[in-house]
């Protein structure tokens, strides 16, 4: 549906708490996340992923460090074959480690 999977909305829905309308977001400055997806058929993961960073960075003051992810995964196992996916997550893996 060219969106987030019903689980992940209900995660979202309830960020919301940490927000008030005309004030900023109760949750403290500073943190920060990686945001990590996978997609079975179609191409606009990536797209859904920059729409979501964009909310976290606006609305709840949380710095989006990089978004690891992509389509084609529906078969167990898929990733496995994405060397490149996997380096990637390896090296922000080390990068957020060592702070």
């Amino acid at each position: 549906m060219d969106y987030v999977t019903a689980q992940t909305k209900l995660f979202l829905d309830r960020l919301y708490a940490l927000m008030k309308i005309g004030e900023d977001c109760r949750l403290p400055r500073g943190k920060s996340c990686v945001l990590v997806y996978s997609q079975g058929g179609g191409d606009n993961g990536k797209a859904v992923m920059d729409n979501l960073a964009g909310f976290f960075r606006f609305a709840l003051n949380i710095d989006v460090i990089d978004i690891i992810g992509d389509n084609m995964l529906n078969e167990l196992g898929a990733v496995k074959n994405r060397r490149e996916i996997l380096k990637m997550a390896f090296e922000l893996g080390k990068e957020i480690v060592r702070g």
